[in-house]
């Protein structure tokens, strides 16, 4: 899901905050729960670099 999300951002350019709402809108709910416990990340590359951190770290 996030190498997809990442290569459309590449193709249109974008980068704001309604990225952080799509790409938190389709991850995991149990992905989204431990993001909400972290400090909040004012950096889109960062936050995704954080849930996919959280991801492999769940999903071992």
């Amino acid at each position: 899901y996030t190498t997809n999300f990442k290569r459309i951002l590449v193709k249109l350019n974008l980068i704001n905050i309604n990225l952080f709402i799509r790409f938190y809108e389709e991850l995991y709910n149990n992905i989204k729960d431990e993001l909400s416990k972290k400090d909040r990340l004012n950096n889109f590359y960062e936050y995704i670099v954080k849930a996919i951190k959280i991801d492999n770290r769940l999903y071992k």
